[in-house]
């Protein structure tokens, strides 16, 4: 039986966290033995993790001081294959590949555009340090997958790297997806009213403070935002709405595990976001059969909606046109393409897959 290690940092609300538990949970249920290791045991994702699943922490919120652990981890337990995203835990599980006896095959995913988040968030000594760093792992793991081909070309421009890397979706279980919206909820969902939703890390990449703005433009109090996510921009937006003068139509309801329910049933999901890797929400949302609106974040929107549903980065007229036709206009949704996205079992045996 193939011995699979999956790492992560955390089990905190992203999507690299979500994605690596139910990799490990799908990898589980093909028949390999799975071996999960994480930083620090802590998040909501964690009762997620399938208890026949062994658990090793490294015990350290800073994941790096948890690399020789886990480069005995390694040893001991004779790993064939190790899956990890993200470019810092990426170049720990390759750093600690160095230190040990054992030399498993290791898997990097990398979902994000790092020309973009990585400029906006370091101070330029530390980006030149981690940029050197993760190209030197990029350049030496096994295997390194992207979800599309615009984080491929953003990887070869940025980093340098000239290595070949695996273009592999996201996965999308459709079915589970209908039986988690199917969940109750407490949020009261009023039939006068027209509910617009948004999910993810209150950052300020993700534009939330743009649909805030059209909500206040359209001025119709029967138009209300539900907005699913934690993060340091929220104080700000939470200004904003205050300031705009929408405390009854703007519900914060902080960070949902099942975000199903919600985005079900509200009138349109909208990401209006300067950049994503893998629009998972928006994918799930379409999925969902929920009308959809989004920024042209990464090549993979255009696939995804029809022009008339895309609109410009921090353009809340332009979102305001796009929410009045979608409410009023029976445009066509682009979901039958979520056929053609892979099943977590497909999804698993690809990503494992030895060349």
């Amino acid at each position: 039986m193939k011995r699979v290690l999956v790492v992560s940092a955390s089990f905190r609300g992203g999507g690299s966290e979500r994605l690596a538990v139910e990799f490990a949970n799908t990898a589980v249920m093909l028949g390999y033995n799975v071996t999960y290791f994480v930083g620090i045991s802590e998040g909501p994702y964690l009762n997620e993790l399938n208890p026949s699943i062994k658990l090793v922490e490294g015990g350290k919120k800073n994941f790096s001081l948890s690399l020789f652990k886990l480069s005995k981890l390694y040893s001991q337990n004779k790993i064939d294959s190790v899956f990890c995203s993200q470019e810092y835990v990426i170049s720990i599980v390759y750093l600690a590949r160095l230190f040990s006896n054992s030399k498993p095959f290791l898997i990097g995913r990398e979902a994000s555009t790092p020309s973009i988040n990585l400029l906006e968030s370091k101070t330029n000594l530390k980006l030149k340090l981690l940029k050197a760093i993760t190209r030197f792992s990029y350049d030496r793991v096994d295997k390194l997958i992207v979800p599309t081909i615009s984080v491929e070309n953003d990887l070869h421009n940025f980093y340098g790297i000239t290595r070949q890397l695996d273009v592999i979706p996201n996965p999308v279980d459709a079915n589970r997806l209908h039986e988690l919206a199917l969940n109750s909820i407490s949020f009261n969902f009023d039939k006068k009213n027209k509910y617009f939703i948004v999910v993810g890390r209150l950052v300020k990449s993700k534009g939330v403070d743009t649909i805030i703005k059209a909500i206040h433009l359209l001025n119709t109090p029967n138009y209300h935002l539900i907005i699913l996510g934690e993060g340091e921009h929220m104080v700000e937006l939470i200004h904003l709405v205050n300031t705009l003068e929408l405390i009854k139509q703007v519900h914060f309801l902080g960070f949902q595990k099942n975000p199903f329910p919600f985005i079900l049933k509200s009138d349109i999901f909208i990401s209006a976001s300067k950049y994503e890797g893998m629009p998972n929400s928006l994918i799930q949302a379409i999925a969902l059969n929920t009308p959809c609106l989004s920024t042209l974040s990464t090549s993979a929107v255009s696939t995804l909606l029809k022009e008339e549903r895309i609109f410009p980065f921090q353009d809340e007229i332009a979102l305001v046109t796009c929410i009045l036709d979608t409410l009023t206009t029976n445009v066509e949704f682009c979901d039958k393409l979520i056929d053609k996205f892979l099943t977590p079992s497909e999804y698993v045996t690809k990503v494992l897959e030895i060349r």
